[in-house]
């Protein structure tokens, strides 16, 4: 009789101590409090906190640092101005910004607790496009889930309109040969604003010298990636209309077939006085991606 009680005093306690590390491990996902420095000067942070679709995020941050020595000082917030020292135009230079996983970038806002619309590990970046002489920190504190704060809505900034010429015949961030080659010639700032202008949002920079935009719209995806050092951009796309598109216009800009050094299937080559231009089908599950090399050719090439 004693061995069966006892027997079901363990099932009880078993049950008991399942629960409690149950509800114990629940609370450790449920509630989470993680706290980050941000380097002025270090560029895009990744950070190790992993957000879930749905998870109520809250950001706080202080700190001052110096822009580049000679352009302010800056809290959070960022200061006004620098237009075309910013990484995205969108956004006051100098001010902390944050991204959950492929999300656009989101300005940091103590009044504000986001609701995470996607799965990713959560970044952050001073907005200022050459950061390598910025001096100082920002301490930034992060809570997942927490009860206790006011869920506001995430109130999206106000995009400055830029006048330009879309190309009617093309879909919804589609680009012309014309705007590839000015976002190939521009600065940081002038081919940002022409892609922003178009629809793409700013995604990464891979390092100092490479910038990556992309475009997720009624069923087309395309991207730019911009090479400071190379004065290069490569350009992809979903898009038949706009491969078609550039291929029209290749002749009204001068270019003419090159002969590629090693043929290559699904490769080819033109070339006119200012550019280098590499055209790549790619076909993959039996969809195609066409694919633009265009590089601006020195005076003496």
């Amino acid at each position: 009789m004693n061995r069966a009680k006892n027997k079901v005093r363990s099932y009880i306690l078993t049950i008991l101590l399942i629960s409690i590390y149950s509800i114990i491990c629940k609370a450790q996902n449920g509630f989470v409090k993680n706290s980050y420095t941000v380097d002025a000067s270090g560029g895009i942070k990744k950070t190790d906190l992993k957000i879930y679709q749905g998870d109520r995020v809250h950001i706080a941050a202080s700190g001052i640092i110096v822009l580049r020595g000679v352009t302010g000082k800056s809290g959070p917030e960022g200061i006004e101005g620098f237009v075309n020292c910013r990484m995205d135009p969108v956004f006051e230079y100098g001010a902390l910004l944050y991204k959950i996983g492929d999300d656009d970038w989101g300005i940091v806002d103590p009044q504000d607790t986001i609701v995470a619309e996607q799965m990713g590990y959560l970044k952050f970046m001073v907005n200022d496009n050459d950061p390598s002489n910025d001096v100082g920190k920002f301490t930034i504190n992060v809570t997942v889930n927490d009860s206790t704060t006011n869920i506001a809505r995430k109130i999206e900034p106000k995009k400055v309109p830029v006048k330009t010429a879309p190309a009617a015949h093309l879909p919804a961030g589609g680009l012309t040969l014309s705007e590839l080659q000015k976002v190939s010639s521009e600065n940081l700032f002038g081919a940002g604003t022409l892609l922003t202008s178009k629809q793409y949002r700013f995604e990464n920079a891979a390092n100092d010298h490479t910038y990556r935009y992309i475009f997720k719209k009624a069923g087309v995806t395309s991207s730019v990636i911009k090479d400071m050092k190379e004065n290069q951009i490569t350009f992809e796309t979903s898009s038949t209309d706009n491969y078609e598109a550039i291929k029209e216009s290749l002749d009204e800009y001068g270019y003419e077939h090159r002969k590629v050094e090693k043929k290559v299937d699904g490769v080819t080559k033109y070339e006119n006085s200012k550019y280098s231009l590499f055209i790549v089908l790619v076909k993959f599950n039996d969809k195609h991606r066409y694919v633009f090399f265009i590089k601006k050719l020195k005076p003496d090439s």
